[in-house]
């Protein structure tokens, strides 16, 4: 409600990322209670639903957004799905609001597998791409400290290619059995 009666775009757009974190940890906790299995998540649904969510948020920008998933049944234990859906949603968010400055169309895939006990997750857009001579290593933004604490946490990689758009890959162990 803060944030529809803010007319200061700074603190819109802060208000807008504290309440997709938010939104983003009450979806895994209503999926847990409307699954029935509270120790697991299925990924998939969750991702949708944060895309539906971003795609709701960021409709207004005035920018044609088309956004696919493809992904199989993929269930991740609690502990590994909160810090993973983290991640997806700072990436997500960063591709809406970034990824197509200026332009009418843009488009956002998001490929999830599990292969082997490694959960790969790939997120592309055909958006501007990343500012030349950003180094994501080292990068102080709010949102690239929080994507690189998060992927620390699961013990996994994080790879991110620029040039025509944007591709980030998030590979990590799945911990426990993984159930489909």
């Amino acid at each position: 409600m803060t944030r529809m009666r803010t007319e200061e775009e700074g603190t819109t757009t802060i208000l807008t990322d504290m309440m997709l974190k938010i939104k983003t940890m009450a979806q895994i906790h209503t999926q847990l209670y409307e699954s029935r299995q509270f120790d697991r998540i299925n990924l998939g649904g969750q991702v949708r639903g944060q895309i539906a969510d971003l795609t709701g948020i960021y409709r207004k920008s005035g920018t044609e957004i088309t956004s696919g998933i493809e992904t199989g049944e993929i269930f991740l234990p609690v502990d590994q799905a909160i810090p993973c859906t983290l991640i997806i949603n700072e990436i997500l968010s960063n591709a809406f609001k970034h990824a197509f400055a200026g332009r009418e169309r843009g488009s956002i895939s998001v490929a999830l597998e599990n292969t082997g006990g490694t959960i790969r997750i790939a997120i592309r857009d055909d958006g501007v791409g990343m500012p030349q001579g950003v180094d994501t290593a080292r990068a102080n933004s709010l949102g690239m400290k929080l994507i690189r604490n998060q992927v620390q946490q699961l013990k996994g990689s994080l790879t991110i290619n620029s040039g025509a758009g944007t591709e980030v890959i998030v590979e990590f162990p799945l911990q426990g059995e993984a159930v489909g």
